[in-house]
């Protein structure tokens, strides 16, 4: 490791032969510590206004706690100042799934409790050495992504999995669940740090991005709406749902059981993690790659995994469902990209757009939307919005106000787009008129929407129980929460196909969106 940094489980995960296509280690990968002069330069060049980054967390303590590395917060003050004297915002991520192997070591990193308090003691730190130019934080990228591929499938760092053919410890049965609940305990203890100690006089923002792929029924029935459903809960509701209302959604619930200890397999919140939890965030990022059609499992059939851990009890098979690109007819879901599970599919992105609206009161701050890969292509946001708009039944709560551009650590290319929930029909004359104004009343509020949140759960009626929210049409279960942004945070596929699926024929598949909606509340919490 150079100039201080301790290893990682990315590190460690990597070294192991058949863990990373070609056998890369990664240790020499876009090379940005050395190589940011150069990628400034780049964004200079394009006119950006931001930049996502992510702090390694072994740079700043090399064994995940203890003595600080200084050349690390050098590292980060350098690049930070650098952005600022440029005119471009520092977006900045805490945790991009590389733990430091110190403390994969000392306690089995994210499925012990203990991992809180040093997470919290690792957040404090880059509060107090970059809060004072870093107004927007992001405790976890895509915790699904660490709890279920690191601890379900051993397709990523740490390995761990149910299936010794590819793994040597884990069990994907349970390890997942814990893993996630350590995972929303250690966001909510590092944004109640900053909520308290720091945004008074930092005045910035901290949310946490999540991520969904969408998850349509493959036919038009109830049985194929309900496992479109189970697929979106358990993906995104799985966080979700308990940084807005403190508790697990009820199918997981009723799927899993709750508490280890008695035999259930999704740990039980305090009241005291409840309460930390809800409205622990500014503003909800979104990550969105692509779609899949559902229905459910039939008896004797494996489910579709496409991470290769077949047959093994974990999140995938607990849902009882099966995944495909195809639709019914034999018709692939969007044009290929160079991944096989990557499809471009427009329509998908919108529908995550509106269903993070419609189950958590979201207003819209799309903040980077692009592709990734040796041959990307960018999708046009601003022409897929604009479409999206002049579409009766997807924006009639919701108007464009702005587009700005930024860049992200992975090199995608994005574009800004600002959506500020109206409750009103689009007007073209909102564009010009409401920019400004919306955007500074957002700025203005953001700093207390934590506290206002809370106060508005405390003065309205009560949340009806979880089953009644989980069976209520989606307009009924919105009312009394202050709407947050949500930025989009990548959406997007490694280089689409030979050709681009037309905006205008894909954005006719969003009222399958709205007959959804419509079926949602007759899904038992268990399924058809």
């Amino acid at each position: 490791m150079q100039y201080g940094r301790g290893p990682s489980i990315w590190d460690t995960f990597s070294l192991k032969p058949g863990n990373v296509y070609g056998n890369e280690t990664g240790l020499i990968a876009d090379d940005s510590y050395h190589k940011f002069g150069e990628d400034l330069q780049l964004m200079k060049n394009m006119g950006l206004n931001s930049y996502r980054f992510s702090i390694s967390w072994s740079r700043i303590y090399p064994q995940g706690y203890g003595q600080i590395n200084q050349a690390g917060i050098d590292h980060y003050n350098k690049v930070i100042d650098a952005l600022k004297e440029a005119d471009i915002e520092p977006f900045v991520t805490l945790y991009h799934w590389d733990l430091p192997q110190g403390l994969e070591d000392k306690y089995g990193g994210w499925l012990d409790s203990q991992i809180e308090n040093d997470f919290r003691s690792y957040a404090d730190t880059c509060f107090s050495a970059f809060g004072d130019r870093v107004k927007k934080w992001v405790t976890i990228n895509e915790p699904w992504s660490i709890a279920y591929q690191g601890y379900g499938t051993g397709s990523h760092a740490p390995g761990r999995c149910s299936n010794r053919k590819k793994c040597a410890k884990g069990n994907s049965a349970t390890e997942s669940y814990l893993a996630g609940h350590n995972l929303l305990n250690a966001h909510a203890a590092a944004a109640e740090l900053y909520h308290s100690t720091y945004q008074p006089t930092q005045q910035g923002e901290i949310g946490i991005v999540l991520n969904l792929d969408w998850g349509e029924p493959l036919r038009a029935t109830l049985s194929d709406y309900c496992a479109a459903v189970k697929h979106n809960e358990f993906q995104l509701a799985w966080f979700a749902d308990p940084i807005f209302w403190g508790r697990y959604p009820a199918r997981m619930i009723a799927e899993l059981g709750t508490n280890p200890a008695t035999g259930g397999r999704l740990p039980v919140f305090t009241d005291a993690q409840r309460e930390r939890l809800i409205g622990s965030v500014d503003f909800l990022g979104l990550n969105h790659y692509s779609t899949r059609y559902y229905t459910p499992m039939k008896v004797n059939t494996v489910p579709d995994d496409t991470a290769g851990d077949l047959g093994i009890s974990g999140w995938s098979p607990d849902q009882h469902t099966i995944s495909s690109k195809y639709d019914a007819s034999g018709k692939l879901i969007g044009p290929q990209a160079d991944s096989d599970w990557l499809n471009t599919v427009p329509w998908g992105f919108f529908n995550v757009l509106m269903y993070a609206h419609n189950r958590y009161s979201l207003a819209y701050k799309v903040h980077k939307h692009g592709t990734f890969g040796y041959k990307s292509r960018l999708l046009s946001v601003d022409h897929l919005s604009a479409r999206a708009c002049e579409t009766t039944c997807t924006c009639d709560s919701a108007t464009v106000s702005g587009l700005n551009s930024g860049l992200q650590h992975n090199e995608d290319l994005q574009l800004q787009l600002l959506l500020q929930d109206q409750q009103q029909p689009l007007q073209q004359t909102d564009v010009a008129h409401n920019s400004s104004n919306h955007h500074n009343d957002i700025k203005n509020n953001n700093t207390n929407t934590k506290q206002h949140n809370r106060k508005l759960r405390s003065t309205t009626a009560p949340l009806p129980s979880q089953l009644a929210i989980e069976e209520a049409p989606f307009s009924q279960i919105t009312t009394g929460l202050l709407p947050i942004p949500i930025y989009i945070t990548e959406n997007g596929c490694d280089a689409p196909g030979e050709s681009e699926m037309s905006i205008e024929d894909a954005l006719k598949d969003t009222f399958r969106y709205i007959m959804c909606v419509q079926f949602y509340q007759f899904c038992s919490v268990r399924g058809p």
